[in-house]
């Protein structure tokens, strides 16, 4: 199996999917694909890092919840990331992810913009050698 992503069209949205060995490998080609509808990952340097840490009840959140982060750094920090390590565990029933990203300050790279990440359409499939996501963000 190929691990990597691709776009699908929407109504007046993006969407893309994401094939991958496991759910945490998943999850980095998700930030991979978010970025790439912003702009082309080869023009961001990796400059910067940012670690951060967020807690949801199922995968579905988790991913919604990731993403959303993503948006907040993005806004708020003007911030664009490319590389992603993904670590998730399962902690008294609730899902952890640990994120460390490499990215640049975004002043200096233009492209479309992600308004808002949504569940519509959002899917996870997740087997013991691959995992599958489909998401949708509002551009």
């Amino acid at each position: 199996m190929e691990q990597g992503f691709v776009f699908f069209e929407h109504t007046a949205d993006i969407g893309f999917e994401v094939n991958a060995k496991n759910l945490e490998k998943a999850f980095e080609l998700a930030g991979k694909a978010f970025f790439s509808i912003i702009t082309d990952l080869e023009r961001i340097k990796t400059e910067k890092t940012k670690v951060f840490e967020i807690t949801s009840e199922d995968e579905k959140s988790l991913l919604y919840d990731f993403l959303d982060q993503l948006v907040f750094l993005k806004d708020v920090e003007n911030t664009a990331f490319k590389d992603f390590k993904i670590v998730i565990k399962k902690e008294k029933g609730e899902l952890i992810l640990k994120c460390t990203a490499k990215g640049q300050d975004i002043s200096q790279i233009t492209g479309s913009d992600i308004k808002a990440v949504t569940y519509s359409q959002m899917e996870i499939i997740e087997t013991d050698e691959h995992c599958f996501l489909r998401v949708v963000v509002d551009v």
